[in-house]
């Protein structure tokens, strides 16, 4: 694979597929092997901790988060720690989908407590991973602790950042997807390159063993003809060599020539004879063959 778009693109998928499958792998084993909160000691937790468990009672919300628009983007609700009646309250930060059903489990919860119910009614359960409790979290929860005027060690200074196993399996399909990809870019571009080094290999080996043979065609597309065409000037007619105004024209040649005898030169001095004497015939010495001078 010559192109270096084809090799940045192959890089792209490959490392955007790492960067999505592996945390989100991560938090999926996590999650699926997290510890149940109501079984834990204080001790035991820690910032990044995968945990687990179900909240049948939500005491209140001690903290809201707002975004530009001043709408309320998150809220952290106290629930119970422990199972038993241990006075543990954790902290769930919750997105505004899950508001209603965190309120109606509030609202449960207090007609429990104010004895206008027998038995809690509702319950839900959540999955994900803890968070130290700083800067304006930690501000609001001790607020909350002096206007309740409750202790301090009754709180656990963490909160429950909620993740699902559904979430990190779609990162995970996604970084897959991405991973794959890059995967067979590689291999269609060695699969391409072999194939076109076969394909010199034979084309050459074509021309080496196969002699040339007859003519060959100039073909030219119409921008090398108008090109050519274009750079043609014209030609002006030489001017003869010699002089034509004053040349005589040649007498006509008769098709069927008249054959003429030949007339003998007559001497200078035959001229001067009389007019009125008459040439008489001569004789050959020789023969008796007559002929007219």
């Amino acid at each position: 694979m010559k192109n270096s778009k084809t090799w940045i693109g192959i890089a792209f998928c490959i490392i955007l597929g790492l960067v999505l499958l592996i945390p989100a792998w991560k938090d999926y084993r996590s999650l699926k092997t997290a510890p149940d909160v109501s079984t834990l000691k204080e001790s035991d937790y820690e910032d990044g901790l995968m945990v687990r468990g179900h909240a049948d009672m939500v005491f209140a919300c001690y903290c809201g988060q707002y975004d530009d628009n001043n709408n309320e983007v998150f809220r952290w609700y106290l629930v119970p720690a422990q199972d038993d009646l241990t006075p543990l309250y954790l902290g769930i930060k919750v997105n505004s989908k899950l508001y209603e059903s965190y309120d109606m489990i509030y609202d449960s919860t207090w007609d429990y407590l104010e004895h206008k119910t027998d038995a809690l009614t509702k319950t839900i359960s959540f999955q994900g991973r803890l968070k130290k409790v700083d800067g304006d979290v930690e501000r609001y929860l001790d607020k909350f602790i002096n206007d309740y005027e409750t202790k301090p060690d009754y709180f656990v200074r963490y909160y429950v950042e909620l993740k699902t196993t559904k979430a990190s399996f779609g990162l995970m399909i996604a970084g897959g997807v991405f991973l794959l990809i890059g995967v067979i870019m590689i291999i269609l571009g060695f699969v391409n390159d072999k194939k076109d080094k076969r394909m010199e290999a034979e084309t050459e080996q074509f021309y080496a063993s196969t002699p040339w043979s007859g003519g060959f065609s100039l073909v030219l597309d119409n921008q090398e003809l108008d090109r050519m065409s274009a750079s043609r000037q014209p030609v002006a007619p030489r001017k003869p060599s010699y002089d034509v105004t004053n040349a005589t024209p040649a007498a006509p040649v008769s098709a069927d020539p008249v054959m003429k005898p030949a007339v003998p030169d007559v001497p200078a001095s035959a001229e001067t004879e009389s007019e009125g004497e008459t040439q008489k015939p001569a004789q050959d010495s020789d023969n008796n063959d007559i002929f007219v001078l």
